[in-house]
């Protein structure tokens, strides 16, 4: 499948530049991706038409403040990814504090306790080797990087079993791994899981300390994301 990736990429690469009615709907549906994949998967009770109402200003009732929060933080958090994208920065453990303190609005460092993650049957490591596994993962992640959907799952497992943050370890995963994925000219997924679906897997993946079976998940929800991105662009093609 890697190989139908990297031509749905380059076929991508090739329509560019895009309309600007067809680069505002893939933006929306890049915020709505990085934004209900993060919610949802971290337990929210919110829709995805919810979530994107959201997005753009309308709040439901049944919305908690800290959903709004959330939303306006990582709608900023976003803006300062894009800049470090046009920047062509690399992921680094520096990098992902800027992110974290963006999304968080703490000007927070690394953890410095030792909780285990229940909802994971995880114990991580303790506190004081995040930053040096932390380094390690990322700069493996960058030198052994053949398949660079497998260098991005393996970002996302990574952080989750470092636990490097007091909070948002699962949606600092997932934005990393999204981040990776566009700085190498793929697309950031909301992947294809429930909320139990997703915990299921990621308890498998920290017991084995193996990340293929969310890997295959991950180049799935690439695949059918690079689809749909090209559906749009041709759709929008055929109309001129």
């Amino acid at each position: 499948m890697y190989q139908e990736l990297i031509k749905q990429k380059i076929d991508l690469g090739l329509r560019r530049p895009f309309k600007r009615e067809t680069s505002r709907k893939l933006r929306r549906l890049r915020e709505l991706d990085y934004i209900y994949g993060a919610m949802s998967l971290d337990g929210a009770e919110l829709s995805r038409k919810e979530i994107e109402g959201m997005i753009q200003g309308e709040i439901p009732r049944e919305a908690a403040l800290k959903d709004c929060v959330f939303i306006k933080n990582y709608l900023n958090t976003l803006e300062l990814m894009d800049d470090c994208l046009a920047l062509r920065s690399s992921l680094d453990k520096r990098l992902l504090l800027k992110f974290y303190a963006c999304l968080t609005g703490k000007n927070a460092g690394f953890r410095r306790g030792n909780r285990p993650l229940a909802d994971f049957k995880h114990v991580p490591p303790h506190h004081s080797d995040v930053e040096s596994l932390l380094s390690r993962l990322l700069q493996d992640a960058y030198k052994n990087s053949a398949n660079e959907i497998r260098s991005a799952s393996r970002i996302h497992c990574g952080i989750l079993e470092i636990c490097p943050f007091e909070e948002y370890n699962g949606v600092m995963a997932r934005l990393a791994m999204n981040y990776y994925l566009e700085e190498k000219g793929f697309l950031p997924v909301a992947l294809g899981y429930n909320r139990r679906e997703y915990v299921k897997t990621m308890i498998e993946c920290l017991k084995d300390r193996d990340d293929a079976l969310f890997f295959w998940g991950l180049e799935r929800a690439e695949y059918n994301k690079m689809a749909e991105v090209l559906q749009i662009v041709e759709s929008e093609e055929d109309e001129e």
